[in-house]
């Protein structure tokens, strides 16, 4: 949880508009360290369909909010740096913000915001 804690530290004020974006991608990942903590203690397969579906039903009240507040503020920093998202400058700033973000996490979940963040440049949709 400290990695969760420590990722809202920064702000686009510091020149980089991406970091939210990019911290929100970061925060949403890191979610899924909880799912495999939780199989890993429990010796249960990865993929187990009944068991995942008694889960799911037994904590969706509590992780479904977050998951969703995540998923919307990765829509709403999309939505506010489509100019950003859609210009020339869009990998230098996602590399910089990612950079800034990445100090925070492990290899593991650098890896996978590499991975997530990939097609941001892309043309954001209005």
């Amino acid at each position: 949880m400290a990695i969760l804690r420590g990722l809202g530290t920064w702000s686009s004020q510091e020149g980089r508009p991406l970091q939210p974006i990019v911290e929100a991608v970061a925060l949403r990942l890191t979610t899924a360290d909880t799912v495999a903590a939780s199989k890993w203690r429990s010796n249960a397969p990865i993929d187990d369909p009944a068991r995942e579906e008694q889960v799911l039903a037994s904590v969706a009240a509590q992780v479904r909010p977050m998951i969703d507040r995540q998923n919307t503020r990765i829509l709403d920093q999309m939505r506010e740096q489509q100019a950003v998202l859609t210009g020339t400058g869009c990998l230098p700033a996602l590399l910089d913000a990612a950079g800034a973000v990445g100090q925070t996490l492990g290899p593991l979940h650098q890896a996978t915001l590499a991975r997530a963040l990939v097609s941001l440049c892309d043309p954001v949709a209005p």
